[in-house]
């Protein structure tokens, strides 16, 4: 039960991390990346 909550933990933190490197990438395209930084 643990088990297979950790490992739904870390698919759900993995999608995560995938959609937000997609998040980064279409930002640093348009511009966005720069204004949010400044």
């Amino acid at each position: 039960m643990v088990a297979q909550m950790l490992m739904f933990a870390t698919i759900l933190n993995f999608i995560g991390l995938l959609v937000n490197d997609s998040m980064i990438l279409l930002a640093s395209k348009t511009g966005i990346k720069l204004a949010t930084n400044a």
